[in-house]
């Protein structure tokens, strides 16, 4: 699975950098891997029109899955995916240069270390000021492995900004595409907001 673009690699396990929340039953607040609390997901206020802190988007996206979940602690898979186009519609303060915002559309099975699972993690890159490194956020999506979700095996599609593509018409694009006939007919074993750095 690729994890960032220009070949750099994101760890994929805890770093002092990684806001991780497990979303589960009715949780409204996130911990974070120091312990730390963040403040509940009610209380991020998204305004589109401001330009926010790209060390603030995983917060951001935290807050917009929180106001898709129904009164049933299941989050299907379409509200998630709307949470995460609602937040690559959010604007944050990135660099003036190319491919300074991107996003990955990437899923397939894995195995992390706990046992193979069907991953479908999107993802938003932002480039840091001042620094070749990234700030990606994740929505990672897990499900069961099973032998229709691995007949669609691997795929991953990056978006940047500055690209010739419009980001409505790269989203109805992924949006289309044949793999969602089986995801929405499944329900997620487990949903993750989690930020990391490349």
């Amino acid at each position: 699975m690729s994890r960032s673009h220009q070949g750099r690699a994101a760890p994929r396990d805890g770093c002092a950098r990684r806001w991780r929340a497990v979303l589960a039953g009715a949780s409204q607040a996130a911990t974070i891997a120091s312990g730390r609390r963040l403040t509940g997901c009610n209380d991020v206020q998204v305004m589109s029109a401001r330009v926010l802190p790209a060390e603030n988007a995983a917060q951001v996206l935290l807050a917009k899955v929180e106001a898709q979940r129904t009164a049933a602690h299941e989050l299907a898979v379409r509200q998630a995916w709307a949470a995460f186009l609602d937040f690559a519609a959010v604007r944050f303060d990135v660099p003036d240069e190319p491919n300074a915002d991107g996003l990955l559309y990437q899923f397939g099975i894995f195995d992390f270390g706990g046992g193979p699972a069907f991953y479908l993690d999107p993802v938003r890159q932002f480039a840091r000021f001042d620094d070749d490194e990234y700030i990606q956020v994740h929505l990672e999506i897990q499900f069961s492995p099973s032998n229709d979700l691995a007949a669609l095996g691997e795929h991953s599609e990056w978006w940047f900004s500055d690209g010739s593509i419009e980001l409505s018409d790269w989203t109805q694009v992924i949006s289309r595409r044949s793999e969602w006939v089986i995801l929405n007919e499944l329900i997620p074993i487990s949903v993750n907001v989690y930020q990391d750095g490349t």
